[in-house]
C-alpha cells in the first residue's frame, strides 16, 4: 500500500491529475480488506497447469474514521509500474482504508456479495461498494479468475477465458453459450458464501460483525447471470439484485420466493426482441421488481466511466448514473434486508413490481 501511495504521489509531481472516486454518502467511514480463497474441493482445468481453484477480491465495511492515513490503493499489484494500466490506476483515489477498525456502534452488519461482470473486477465498484459500507453493509465481492479482470503480481491482467454475447449473438442461444461461464462463476459464489461465516468466526477485524441472517447478493452483466442461480440454490441468500445480467433460464421460467430485482438500461432493452430480461416477471413466486433508468448504460453502475471515460459513452452523466444506481441499489437491500420503508425517486427511473 506504501508503494502505491508513493506511485501516486510521483505522478502527482509529474503533473498528472489524481482521479478522485465521488465520496461515499453514508454515516461511517469504510474499511477494506482483501482475501483469496482456495477450494479444496474443485480442480482448475483453466489454470495453466491445472490447480486447486482459487476465488479473491475485497470486502468493504464500516469503520472508524482514520486520521492521517492514506487511503488504500484502488487496484492489486500498482507498485508494477511498467504499463500504462498500472501507471493509470495508481491514480484512482479511494475513500476506504486498509485495516481501519470496525465502526463503534455497529453490532452486527447485513452482508452483501457481489458478483463482478465478465472482464470487469471487484475494484470497478469501489463507489458502490465503499457507498454501501458506509451506510452499515459489509460488502463481500468475488472475483472469479478468467472470468473477472485479475491483476496479476507483475501488473499484467490474467486472460479472460470467456467470450463476451453481444446483440449480434443475444438472446439467441445464449443461455446454452453461457452455461459453462454460469457453471464456473455460480459455483465460486457459492463457495464464497460458505466462507462467509469463517469471516464472522475468525477475521481479525470483522470476527463478530456480520449478521448472518441478513445476506444478500449482487450482480452485474454475466455476475448478475451467474448470480441469480447462486442466490436462487442457497437459503441464506434471502435478496437478489442485477444490473444488466439476464437471469438463468431456470430461474426466469420458474421463478424464485425470494425477492429479485433487476435494472435494466434502455441500450439493453433495445437489443432484447425475445423479452428475457423481462420474462421472470410472468414466473415470479416472490417480490420481482424491474427498474428503467433513462439514459443509463451497460456500466453505468460502475467506475469505468470515470477511470477510463473514452471507453463508453451514456446519455447520463456518469456521475449522475453513479448516483441513480447505486441508491436503486442500496433502497433495494434497505427494503429486504433490513427492512427500512423507502422510495427511490430519481425523474430517470421508472420501477415496476409484479409477484407477490
Amino acid at each position: 500500500m506504501i508503494v502505491a501511495t508513493l506511485v501516486a504521489s510521483l505522478a502527482l509531481a509529474q503533473g498528472i491529475d489524481e482521479i478522485v472516486l465521488p465520496a461515499p454518502a453514508g454515516k461511517h467511514a469504510v474499511g477494506v480488506a482483501t482475501f483469496s480463497w482456495t477450494d479444496s474441493a474443485r480442480v482448475d482445468s483453466l489454470a495453466s497447469p491445472p490447480a486447486l481453484r482459487t476465488v479473491l477480491g475485497r470486502i468493504w465495511y464500516p469503520a472508524q474514521s482514520v486520521q492521517g492515513k492514506p487511503p488504500a490503493p484502488y487496484a492489486d499489484h500498482l507498485d508494477a509500474t511498467a504499463n500504462e494500466w498500472t501507471a493509470l490506476h495508481s491514480r484512482v483515489r479511494t475513500h476506504s482504508y486498509a485495516g481501519a477498525p470496525f465502526a463503534t456502534g455497529v453490532s452486527r452488519a447485513p452482508v452483501i456479495v457481489l458478483a463482478p461482470g465478465r472482464s470487469t473486477a471487484s475494484f470497478d465498484y469501489t463507489t458502490l461498494g465503499e457507498d454501501l459500507a458506509s451506510h452499515g453493509y459489509i460488502v463481500v465481492a468475488v472475483d472469479s479468475p478468467f472470468h473477472s479482470k485479475v491483476v496479476l503480481p507483475d501488473g499484467t491482467l490474467a486472460p479472460i477465458r470467456f467470450p463476451s454475447m453481444g446483440p449480434a449473438t443475444y438472446p439467441h442461444g445464449i443461455d446454452s453459450a453461457q452455461t459453462p461461464m454460469n457453471a464456473l462463476v455460480s459455483t465460486d459464489l457459492r463457495f464464497a458464501l460458505a466462507r462467509v461465516p469463517s469471516l464472522d468466526r475468525a477475521h481479525e477485524i470483522l470476527r463478530g460483525h456480520l449478521d448472518l441472517t441478513r445476506v444478500g447478493m449482487f450482480g452485474h452483466s454475466n455476475g448478475g447471470m451467474a448470480g441469480s442461480r447462486a442466490c436462487a440454490l442457497e437459503s441464506v441468500c434471502r435478496a437478489f439484485f442485477s444490473i444488466e445480467g439476464q437471469q438463468t433460464r431456470e430461474i426466469r421460467l420458474n421463478g424464485v420466493d425470494k425477492p429479485y430485482g433487476l435494472l435494466y438500461s434502455e441500450q439493453t432493452l433495445s437489443f432484447d426482441t425475445a423479452g428475457v430480461f423481462t420474462e421472470m416477471r410472468r414466473h415470479a413466486k416472490g417480490p420481482f421488481e424491474l427498474y428503467r433508468v433513462a439514459g443509463a448504460g451497460h456500466n453505468s453502475v460502475t467506475d469505468l466511466l470515470l477511470v477510463r471515460p473514452t471507453l463508453f459513452t451514456y446519455a447520463i452523466d456518469a456521475r449522475r448514473g453513479l448516483d441513480v444506481t447505486h441508491a436503486i441499489v442500496r433502497n433495494f437491500f434497505d427494503r429486504y434486508l433490513v427492512g427500512a420503508i423507502a422510495k427511490v425517486e430519481f425523474p430517470e427511473v421508472r420501477v415496476e413490481r409484479f409477484g407477490r
